[in-house]
């Protein structure tokens, strides 16, 4: 059985893709395991909640707990060749990172090329308070205004972010997987991982009931869309704004 993670930032569409793949009957994936939450009753902080023991030993062994979640974890049906979860950048830590490379885990570092719409995305989600949604209803347009100065900062910054992480684990077995490539081209990638993963390829997935609450369009997500534009223009960033 094949193990793996989807490595990635936030509003770059892991959910789709996890939940996507999750729709393979050779394929078990999960969401965000390591987030510190208890609402997901199969997560690592659920986990470590169990017992006092469990609480001290997260503590203390950090690594043997990290090792019997995981163990657990990919202890999956006969069914299933593969098997994974979502990772966030910041939901790395140290015994976490050792424990992905002592083991054979495949890496799915899922990118968004545009990083201005993820910036966006990230915006739109604070204000509505929504991250994801199975219904366009009642959904309220929004628009943000952004500082262009913070804004250049902050694409510098994502850049970076993703330039690390795929050195990071430059030693894996890999594969680089861009957002606006599988919402162009969905056949194209789900092939590419298909053979990343040793699973038979299926044309039939069914994609997740999630609705895309934001335009394409970014001039129809900024109130200040032309001072950005006059910004930008001229600069590296200027690519961003198409």
């Amino acid at each position: 059985m094949r193990k793996f993670i989807i490595l990635t930032t936030m509003r770059s569409g892991s959910t789709l893709l996890w939940r996507y793949l999750d729709g393979h009957p050779n394929i078990a994936a999960h969401g965000e395991m390591f987030l510190n939450s208890l609402k997901r009753g199969d997560s690592y902080a659920t986990f470590r909640k169990t017992s006092l023991k469990t609480r001290v030993l997260h503590h203390t062994s950090r690594k043997k707990m990290v090792d019997q979640y995981l163990t657990r974890l990919f202890q999956v049906d006969e069914g299933i060749k593969a098997a994974g979860f979502k990772l966030m950048y910041p939901q790395i830590f140290n015994e976490l990172e050792e424990w992905i490379n002592l083991n054979e885990v495949h890496v799915i570092h899922l990118i968004r090329k545009n990083v201005l719409k993820i910036i966006l995305s990230r915006e739109t989600a604070r204000i509505r308070k929504l991250t994801h949604t199975t219904t366009t209803e009642n959904i309220v347009p929004v628009k943000v205004r952004i500082k262009p100065a913070r804004l250049v900062k902050t694409m510098g910054r994502i850049l970076d972010e993703v330039e690390f992480h795929r050195k990071r684990f430059s030693k894996k077995p890999r594969i680089e997987v861009a957002y606006e490539a599988f919402m162009t081209d969905k056949e194209a990638v789900t092939r590419r991982i298909s053979e990343f993963l040793d699973v038979p390829y299926f044309d039939n997935m069914p994609m997740p009931p999630l609705k895309k609450i934001n335009p394409d369009s970014i001039r129809e997500l900024m109130s200040n869309y032309e001072e950005v534009r006059q910004s930008l223009t001229g600069t590296p960033f200027e690519i961003y704004l198409k």
